[in-house]
């Protein structure tokens, strides 16, 4: 039973969200709203970062669903698991890998 939990929890799908990139950087998934929110906080939207980042967006009349209406430099595009180079990609504000 051990076995196939260990097998379960290591899988990861190319489409997963490992990061963001913005402004020329790229961001975990802990660190990216605070590069987009700085001071001002967010605290009191609920959920994960994903809804965070939608009620951002929203603010900033920003559609996440079309990627090319934007620009990374406007607000942070998603990195997904296949999009990242392994022990190369790292966080730009804590220095972890994706």
């Amino acid at each position: 039973m051990l076995m196939v939990y260990a097998i379960l929890t290591d899988m990861n799908k190319a489409h997963d969200i490992v990061g963001y990139i913005y402004r020329a950087d790229i961001f975990c998934t802990d660190h990216i709203v605070q590069q987009i929110a700085g001071e001002d906080s967010v605290d009191d939207v609920s959920g994960a970062v994903e809804e965070k980042l939608d009620y951002i967006a929203t603010m900033f009349r920003i559609d996440r669903e079309d990627e090319l209406s934007f620009d990374s430099g406007d607000f942070p595009k998603v990195v997904f698991r296949h999009h990242f180079a392994p022990g190369i990609d790292r966080c730009s504000s804590c220095g972890e890998e994706l």
